[in-house]
């Protein structure tokens, strides 16, 4: 398979996804399962299920939800992986936000997906003074 469950991809034409397959519907758990509407091309969505077309046996589906949990169905040719701006920096009212591929920094501050926050300075405390030589 191309993709897996949990890939988050980006639609790069739409005219690949399968508005009526109720059978395919059923099988890959979509909520409707008698007609699904197709995404605009460069909707952002992740696949919660795949499985190969019943008489097409190398076509790749994909069973894919938006953010507003929007369903659709798609074969493969109509998905891409995506990548960030290699970073983006914002100033809104004072606080700095940096996005990069892979983190978001508010204020020097590393914003991780569990929680956690790292700090990107040089590790040393803020009101620490520097040694003499």
């Amino acid at each position: 398979m191309k993709y897996k469950v949990g890939d988050v991809l980006r639609i790069k034409d739409n005219g690949y996804s399968y508005t009526t397959y109720g059978d395919m519907f059923k099988q890959l758990g979509f909520r409707k399962t008698t007609l699904n509407g197709d995404l605009p091309n460069g909707s952002y969505v992740q696949v919660f299920a795949i499985a190969i077309h019943h008489t097409i046996p190398d076509q790749e589906l994909y069973a894919c939800v938006n953010e507003d949990g929007d369903e659709t169905l798609i074969g493969d040719q109509g998905l891409e992986w995506f990548k960030w701006k290699q970073a983006e920096r914002y100033d809104v009212g004072g606080v700095v936000v940096e996005i990069t591929e892979s983190d978001i920094i508010i204020n020097g501050v590393k914003q991780s997906r569990n929680g956690d926050k790292k700090s990107r300075t040089s590790g040393k405390k803020a009101n620490e003074k520097a040694r003499a030589c």
